[in-house]
């Protein structure tokens, strides 16, 4: 019989980087391993992913797609659409992107309880539970610069992934 355990997903939380900050959607899939996003697209992008053409356009579609982004590079943002690995451009991405979220699961962590990008999980659970008390739902609204980003209480160093310092809220 299959442990339908594993099919579920599983989501202790989530964070909502700014769409619009490049910087902010690298480092959810640095710390987090990606990002999921709501785009605007069109025919076109459908007719480029089937000529295995990457996506570029500046042109806004109309139509909504969700799509998970595991990876960027110096040139693109790779998303997972219609079972591939689809390049964009960040101009593509900043042009039709409309939301993104930061998702966290234990299925993020090895078997230590430890995220391989070594952030500070304890941090987000302590401002995941302050937040809890005045939303009645779980996120964490970061606020980013090139160097740090904090949550409702805690700064970190995005290189070291640590608490610098916290914050009175």
């Amino acid at each position: 019989m299959e442990d339908v355990r594993l099919l579920r997903a599983i989501l202790d939380g989530y964070a909502d980087p700014d769409w619009n900050n490049l910087d902010h959607i690298r480092l959810s899939i640095a710390l987090f391993g990606g990002v999921y996003i709501g785009v605007q697209i069109s025919q076109r992008e459908l007719d480029q992913w089937r000529a295995g053409e990457p996506w570029t356009s500046t042109e806004r579609g109309s139509e909504g797609h969700a799509l998970w982004v595991p990876k960027y590079d110096g040139e693109w943002l790779y998303c997972v659409t219609w079972g591939t690995l689809q390049p964009m451009s960040p101009d593509f991405f900043t042009a039709h992107c409309d939301e993104a979220h930061t998702l966290r699961s234990p299925l993020f962590l090895d078997a230590q309880g430890e995220a391989a990008s070594q952030i500070d999980l304890e941090a987000w659970d302590t401002d995941l539970a302050i937040l809890q008390n005045t939303r009645p739902y779980k996120t964490s609204q970061f606020i980013y610069n090139t160097k740090t980003f904090t949550t409702q209480r805690h700064i970190y160093n995005t290189t070291t992934c640590r608490v610098l310092t916290t914050v009175v809220c």
